[in-house]
Formats: structure tokens, sequence, C-alpha cells
């Protein structure tokens, strides 16, 4: 029996696409290519998960935050947030590379002007370890 790869852009991309992202064949690779170069170029942690899990949260969440919040917005911004808030938890070393890779598979830079309603508070929490009062 012969197994082959999935392709996890494709994957990624109807995944984004179900979760009403409309340039989800854009936004799909970018987000595992990122991934690939999270597993590649930051140290390695226990906690630090860039594979398929971590890829369905973000696209879930891309797709959570742009319905919920932000329905008229570039898609490519929020999914930046969302990949930052996710990503919170990275040492201080890799949290600039982590920056220069995400500049490299051409999500925009963090500014001061980023500004996470605070209605998605309970995300953020979820995403940092503490779903006390998340509904996840």
């Amino acid at each position: 029996m012969n197994f082959t790869v999935p392709d996890f852009a494709d994957i990624t991309s109807v995944s984004l696409a179900s979760n009403g992202i409309v340039d989800a064949e854009k936004i799909g690779p970018m987000i595992v290519n990122l991934s690939q170069d999270g597993r590649d170029h930051l140290s390695k942690q226990d906690h630090y998960d860039f594979g398929m899990r971590w890829i369905k949260s973000i696209t879930e969440h891309v797709g959570e935050w742009r319905r919920a919040y932000l329905p008229d917005a570039d898609e490519v911004p929020i999914a930046a947030q969302v990949i930052r808030v996710y990503n919170s938890r990275l040492t201080s070393e890799d949290l600039v590379k982590w920056e220069e890779l995400m500049a490299k598979h051409g999500f925009p830079k963090a500014s001061g002007d980023d500004k996470i309603p605070n209605s998605l508070e309970p995300y953020i929490k979820c995403a940092n370890g503490d779903a006390s009062d998340s509904k996840w």
C-alpha cells in the first residue's frame, strides 16, 4: 500500500474557505509555509506546535474573528493578528525570528496601531492556555 503526504496548503485553503475566508487560496499556503519555517527555524520547545492542529486552530479563528468582529476587513492582516495571538508564548529570541518569518511569507508587520477589540479577550486567553472562562 502506498501512502502520499497530504497537501497541507490545499487542506488549509479548504479549511479557511469553509470558515468564510474569500482569499483562502492565497492565505492557505502562506500559513502552511510559515508553520514549516516555524518548525525549521525556531528553537525546540515543548509547548511549540506548528503542525496541523495549530493550522486548524488558526483557520477556525481567522474565520471566526472575521465574521464576528471584522467583516469588512482585509483577511491577510486578520490572519496575521490571529497568528500573533496564538504565538504569544514564543520565547523572546524566537519572537524576533517569528516576525521575520511572518514578513518573509507576506504577513504585514505588527504596529502599535494594531487594535484587538476587547470582545476578543476570551480568544486571547484561550490561545495563551487560560480557557477557564472561555467557551472552548
